[in-house]
């Protein structure tokens, strides 16, 4: 029961950040508002395929690779949206503290395969991994210290500083994704005391999270060429 009303809350925000991108990205008509749009209505499908089976079934997807695809797929478009402002070079060489993030993601996903797809889990684990050094990597740039200082600036302008709210919640969500994967492996009972669903619902709360820092990139530069 508890599961059903979990991602049924899921599938609801997930639907509402999806009508509110498809407005903006019809009236807007940019790449990452397009991008946006993608990740959710993946997020939406995926949630919409185990909502379904809960509801017919009363119970979890036997299959969850279809589930597991949508929601792959939905971290790709993350990367792209990221990538159209993070788009500094990642080099381990200048900055060997990165290399600690592609080595938690495979770490994860070898124990990830020991009760999953082989292919599901090495695919997440490279789109995670570049993900989250995007990330890491726009908000070292941002704070324009140490190798990622500005070259012949003495400042960051404001519409390079924006992004940094769009990289938190893409972090934060990453995050409780992991933490999610990590207690579902651990933990079985169906009740509210499954730390799963609590940080499943922080997935769920992080997807909103999406809409406020675009539009605070969009402000930014409109405010710039102005």
């Amino acid at each position: 029961m508890i599961e059903s009303f979990e991602n049924a809350f899921q599938l609801i925000v997930a639907g509402g950040c999806l009508i509110y991108s498809a407005i903006k990205a019809i009236s807007n008509r940019s790449r990452v508002r397009i991008l946006l749009l993608f990740f959710y209505a993946e997020i939406f499908l995926g949630n919409l395929y185990w909502q379904l089976y809960l509801v017919f079934f009363n119970m979890s997807p036997i299959y969850s690779f279809v589930s597991g695809f949508c929601w792959s797929v939905s971290f790709a478009f993350m990367l792209l949206l990221i990538k159209n402002y993070s788009k500094r070079r990642i080099s381990i060489k200048k900055d060997p503290a990165l290399l600690v993030i592609p080595v938690f993601t495979a770490a994860m996903a070898v124990m990830f395969m020991q009760w999953g797809d082989y292919t599901e889990n090495i695919v997440t684990a490279v789109i995670m991994a570049a993900l989250i050094l995007r990330c890491v990597v726009g908000l070292k740039t941002v704070a324009g210290k140490g190798a990622y200082a500005p070259a012949g600036k003495t400042g960051i302008y404001e519409a390079d500083r924006s992004p940094r709210f769009l990289y938190r919640a893409c972090l934060w969500f990453c995050t409780a994704n992991y933490l999610s994967w990590i207690s579902s492996t651990f933990f079985f009972e169906n009740s509210i005391t499954n730390p799963y669903y609590w940080f499943d619902t922080v997935i769920t709360i992080s997807l909103v999270f999406f809409i406020p820092a675009l539009n605070r990139c969009d402000k930014n530069i409109k405010e710039q060429v102005i």
